[in-house]
């Protein structure tokens, strides 16, 4: 009996930046299907990719995904061969 592959969204993670003056900031970037590289920018950040923490980061780019993707970044779903 043949089963379908399960398929998920692709998982990205923040990278972290350490500035000169010693301070870190987790960058939100993200990748389209393309390639073609992105920044998390959502409204509750200022607009802005660099945050203090890296799991607000990772929560940017998942709510990035989900809109680039229309679904629930990390969950599985059917795909038939």
């Amino acid at each position: 009996m043949n089963r379908p592959k399960l398929r998920s969204l692709p998982h990205q993670t923040p990278y972290k930046r350490t500035y000169p003056s010693g301070r870190v900031a987790w960058i939100a970037r993200y990748y389209d299907p393309d390639g073609v590289a992105h920044y998390a920018e959502p409204d509750w950040n200022g607009g802005k990719s660099a945050f203090k923490l890296r799991r607000e980061a990772q929560e940017a780019i998942d709510e990035a995904l989900r809109e680039l993707y229309g679904a629930p970044a990390g969950v599985w779903s059917w795909h038939e061969p």
